[in-house]
């Protein structure tokens, strides 16, 4: 694993957030501030990927690329970070589309747990 720094900003350049994510390669690394910007896309207009000195090409514009299109460890990296963003984020904390994707993961994990509950008591 390899620590990346992302960078979400606004429309006019200044940087909403930076934040530290650990990713396998630069891909990775991309995907995950891809899918941040995205989830912060009423007030994030773009994003950049940074490995140490170097930034990385291939980032940019938000691409439309869904949570779960990413591996299961990047999927947690996404949780962890979209929940510290809006957590510790004065200018984060304002965004409405961070807000609902949140809702979204809480929702679905719900459902996924209660899922996951009634096939084990099926099997006991």
């Amino acid at each position: 694993m390899a620590r990346y720094r992302v960078y979400l900003r606004d429309r006019t350049g200044r940087v909403l957030a930076r934040e530290n994510v650990e990713a396998s390669d630069s891909e990775e690394a991309t995907d995950i501030a891809a899918v941040l910007c995205d989830a912060c896309s009423d007030v994030s207009a773009y994003f950049e990927v940074w490995d140490g000195n170097a930034k990385v090409p291939a980032a940019g514009l938000p691409v439309h690329l869904h949570a779960f299109e990413l591996s299961d460890r990047a999927q947690q990296v996404v949780i962890d970070r979209e929940i510290a963003l809006q957590d510790t984020n004065r200018r984060l904390q304002e965004s409405k589309a961070l807000l609902k994707k949140l809702d979204d993961w809480i929702v679905s994990s719900k459902a996924m747990w209660t899922a996951i509950e009634s096939r084990t008591i099926e099997f006991r």
